[in-house]
């Protein structure tokens, strides 16, 4: 004990806190302190994980943008095909070929569908379905007043 008191009398203030501030250093590299978030290790981590998977982020962004490419030609050609479904049931209409309910309420679908697609996609060509819209919606009607379906 006696040993241990002249030891600790020879050691100087800045000896002392050159110490602490060592132990402070260790121990803030394991340690995260909230809320002021300072961890070497997190960081040199995610600076490795990045250095390690850089080819493999590459190829993942790539395929995001491929995949987000290919949902918008996707969604373009089923407008595509909600267009066609209308104007094929426009023309059977026109030329008095009788549908039923279920078949009315398909291409209904298909209109509410198209229009959405068009409005959101204001650079997709509309003005294509308007009058053979209306020409449906028309008979529509008129079949749900009268009970004419097929």
């Amino acid at each position: 004990m006696q040993k241990l008191i002249e030891t600790l009398s020879t050691v100087s203030v800045g000896q002392v806190l050159a110490g602490g501030a060592g132990v402070v250093a260790l121990v803030s590299v394991f340690i995260e302190i909230t809320p002021v978030k300072i961890n070497p290790v997190s960081k040199f981590l995610a600076w490795l994980g990045r250095k390690i998977n850089g080819e493999v982020i590459s190829k993942v962004d790539k395929l995001e943008g491929q995949i987000t490419t290919l949902q918008k030609v996707n969604d373009e050609q089923e407008a595509i095909n909600c267009r066609y479904r209308i104007l094929r049931f426009g023309d059977e209409v026109k030329h008095g070929t009788r549908h039923s309910q279920e078949h009315f309420e398909q291409i209904l679908a298909d209109i509410d569908a198209y229009e959405i697609f068009c409005k959101d996609h204001k650079d997709f060509k509309n003005n294509k379905t308007r009058v053979t819209t209306e020409r449906i919606l028309d008979v529509y009607r008129e079949c749900v007043e009268t009970d004419d379906f097929l």
